[in-house]
């Protein structure tokens, strides 16, 4: 039979499934940047792409742009094996910025005459500038193996397909403006995720509207690899392909692009020119002061460098796929399901949160071996969320199902048994256990018995004393749960009360708190009596003997009934204590309880009793407590027992 609040808690988790799986179906934005999130946790675990090492970053950098400043070029370089363009370039660089676009142009001429395969300009060029026709003979010149950059407007970038749609192309001072466009040209647009990360690319995209109509596009990455001579590894539709990068940013190094001017570093880095022999070389600006850096997966990275990256990934096929909506929301309903499974299985906590755990682990695991072996992005958070939180929340279920039946345990046993020992045995099984075998044990036990009850009995009605008794009950143990003791027993109309069976403060402790009880259940007696008597109901009077001493503590009887108990001399002394106090006095305490009391209590001897069975000799002594002061009648009497 399902537990109470079973069927509640499978009503939320399933809720909750629905929930989550018509989120992933629907492309929610919350979950799609918290799994964007985690996939980008997976690129930057995982493994990268292979680097081409004939992939060149040639960078517009600070460096390079700090050649304004200089005044004399010889003394920053040795420029007297420099040749006539080197030494153009170089004083163009210095004394202007921007820099002439002949500077472009003698650029483009070195790298072609050291056999670069193909060269890039991650640059627009919109505007017209003195000194173009340099740069464009060199374009024409080159055509096969050069490529500029243009730019579809970015009021456009989040509707690529809306009415505003305009691809800026660079200046016809330099590339003749046709339709379609010069071939030389291609798009330098990445489009971010929601989230403003920049992970995928476009090779391809159609223009529907706006000034190109009808032309397909292609982007400068695409451009680079049909002219190095690579175009069959372009992507051939028209979608965003997620990139698997080279490494972080840095992992293709920048290179200041003044330094292929300078005859020591031509010689040295790049070895005569002989470095850019088949390689594609994309320029670029590097730095923040370029305002060219885009957020990525792993970091913040230069434009040219995410050209480099696109090209790359074209170049190994190191693309990353995801997994249809549908098969997502699927993983979802599964990840629920097994969650399910494991709490109908595995019951221990400790053994299902482990099982949680490394079922969390195994799949973000499994997760990193399919980025990297297969190319494929699985969803990690989604699945996960659904597995842990319906395994949770079957804990706390489980939990608070396990505390609500405690407490209805606590309270059904307190109706029998004493309250010290139901928290024993709710709270400390284990401890309890041990003593139910039988264990010897210091105690101090309290025996308390109305006097002439057999008479009032006969003479009252029977609801009558039932409801009284209960009444003169309820206050004797609410005095005994308040002091610590356990209520063992009733015997008829007498109450039998322990202090160190199941649970113990020490002996003196035990005793003290015996004492004071039996002052307070005087004092309860006392405020009975005078409202029984204002209501025309007869009063009681009790006796109550205490006495200290080893006895046995266990679980004793039969097979068909067993009782929590003790037995022992020291048992039998307070019972023959309580039979003293039919006399003039109503407290005695044995000769062991003396000792314990310390200065808590001040006794005065009262008299003796003779010799009894197990009680030889004992003296009276009347006892004041400090505790108590407003004590409402006579106060206890203490018999020492020799």
């Amino acid at each position: 039979m399902p537990r109470q609040g079973t069927y509640s808690h499978l009503l939320v988790i399933t809720a909750f499934t629905l929930a989550l799986t018509w989120c992933q179906l629907t492309g929610s934005a919350w979950l799609e940047r918290i799994e964007l999130s985690a996939q980008d946790a997976l690129m930057r675990l995982g493994r990268s792409a292979p680097r081409d090492p004939n992939l060149v970053f040639l960078a517009r950098d600070t460096a390079s742009a700090s050649l304004e400043a200089a005044t004399d070029l010889e003394q920053l370089f040795d420029l007297s094996q420099a040749d006539a363009d080197s030494r153009h370039a170089l004083d163009l660089m210095t004394h202007e910025w921007p820099w002439s676009r002949e500077v472009h142009a003698l650029v483009l001429e070195r790298l072609m005459s050291a056999g670069a395969r193909a060269v890039v300009f991650d640059f627009t060029f919109p505007k017209p500038s003195p000194r173009d026709d340099a740069f464009r003979d060199s374009l024409a010149r080159h055509r096969e193996r050069v490529v500029v950059a243009g730019n579809i407007a970015e009021d456009n970038e989040r509707q690529l397909e809306g009415e505003a749609a305009v691809f800026g192309v660079p200046t016809a001072t330099l590339i003749p403006q046709t339709s379609p466009a010069d071939s030389r040209i291609g798009f330098d647009n990445f489009w971010s995720d929601l989230d403003g990360i920049i992970r995928q690319a476009h090779y391809r995209w159609a223009m529907e509207h706006g000034v190109w109509q009808g032309g397909e596009q292609w982007s400068l990455a695409s451009r680079a690899l049909q002219e190095a001579g690579f175009g069959g590894v372009i992507p051939s539709d028209r979608q965003s392909h997620r990139l698997r990068f080279a490494g972080p940013p840095g992992t293709f190094p920048p290179r200041s692009i003044y330094e292929i001017f300078v005859p020591a570093y031509w010689r040295q880095n790049y070895n005569d020119g002989s470095f850019f022999r088949g390689k594609i070389v994309v320029i670029g600006a590097s730095g923040n002061w370029q305002q060219d850096q885009h957020l990525t997966p792993l970091g913040l990275m230069p434009g040219p460098e995410l050209h480099l990256n696109a090209i790359n990934a074209a170049l190994y096929g190191a693309f990353l796929h995801g997994v249809l909506p549908l098969v997502a929301a699927l993983l979802i309903v599964v990840a629920a399901a097994a969650a399910g499974v494991m709490h109908r299985r595995v019951r221990r906590p400790h053994a299902r949160f482990a099982v949680q755990v490394l079922a969390s682990g195994l799949w973000g695991g499994l997760a990193l071996l399919l980025f990297n072996y297969a190319d494929l992005l699985v969803p990690c958070f989604a699945p996960l969320l659904a597995f842990n939180f319906c395994g949770i929340s079957g804990m706390l279920l489980d939990i608070m199902i396990e505390r609500r039946e405690k407490a209805q345990l606590r309270r059904t046993l307190e109706r029998y048994v004493s309250r010290n020992i139901v928290e024993e045995l709710v709270d400390s099984p284990d401890q309890l256990s041990r003593a139910l075998g039988g264990d010897l044990r210091q105690v101090t036990i309290l025996f308390s018995d109305i006097r002439d009850f057999t008479r009032k009995a006969q003479v009252m009605k029977s609801a009558e004393l039932v409801t009284q008794l209960n009444e003169y009950f309820s206050a004797m143990v609410e005095c005994v749960f308040r002091f610590g003791g356990t209520l063992d027993k009733f015997i008829g109309d007498a109450v039998m009360a322990v202090w160190g069976n199941a649970r113990s403060a020490g002996p003196a402790a035990d005793a003290r708190n015996a004492v004071a009880c039996a002052l307070a259940m005087l004092d309860e007696l006392g405020k009975l009596n005078a409202r029984w008597a204002a209501e025309g109901r007869p009063i009681f009077r009790i006796g109550i003997g205490i006495n200290s001493g080893p006895v046995v503590v266990g679980n004793i009887g039969s097979p068909h009934r067993m009782e929590f108990t003790v037995i022992g001399d020291a048992v039998n002394v307070a019972w023959r204590l309580q039979e003293r106090t039919k006399g003039t006095h109503n407290l005695l305490l044995g000769e062991a309880v003396l000792p314990l009391l310390g200065a808590d209590f001040s006794t005065e001897l009262c008299g003796e009793i003779w010799p009894s069975e197990d009680v030889s000799v004992a003296y009276g002594r009347l006892v004041d407590a400090a505790p108590l002061p407003d004590a409402a009648h006579e106060r206890a009497v203490a018999v020492s027992a020799l």
